[in-house]
């Protein structure tokens, strides 16, 4: 009786082991961060330490202008869709929903800029391989379902 006891904890054990490494290895990957991301174009454009020390200069600046505007646009987020719960007379949709897109716009254009600026940090020879790193990552900024840069993950 007491050596049954052992081998049906030791099985139930073996099970949840099993389910644990299953889970672990099968389990989806995080989607790849700005760190990867910059990893990814410094290979694929076969940077120089130089250009790779301008390169994560330009990322940090790109990345605290964009942090600056998303905190911005997620207060009027906030302050328009809290119109919901209070009385809609003298609600200011029109003038929130405008700055919200004025916002978006400012982010798109600091990006364009950005890639305007890692296309300018290129040689001749990166240059060649600068479309192709570009294809890769609109669809990362687009949320496409077309990511191949990072496979298999589902948009954002």
């Amino acid at each position: 009786m007491n050596n049954k006891m052992y081998r049906i904890g030791f099985l139930i054990l073996l099970v949840i082991n099993v389910a644990l490494v299953v889970m672990f290895v099968m389990r989806p990957r995080p989607p790849m961060g700005q760190v990867g991301i910059k990893e990814e174009i410094s290979r694929e454009l076969n940077f120089t330490e130089t250009q790779k020390a301008a390169f994560d200069e330009m990322a940090k600046a790109h990345r605290e202008s964009i942090r600056a505007l998303e905190r911005q646009e997620h207060k009027l987020m906030k302050s328009f869709f809290g119109q919901l719960s209070v009385d809609s007379a003298g609600n200011n949709n029109d003038s929130l929903l405008q700055e919200i897109i004025r916002l978006e716009k400012e982010k798109i254009t600091v990006t364009y800029t950005h890639f305007e600026e890692l296309k300018a940090l290129c040689d001749e020879d990166q240059r060649t391989h600068f479309d192709q790193v570009i294809n890769k990552i609109v669809p990362l900024l687009t949320n496409s379902s077309d990511r191949p840069m990072n496979p298999g993950m589902p948009p954002r």
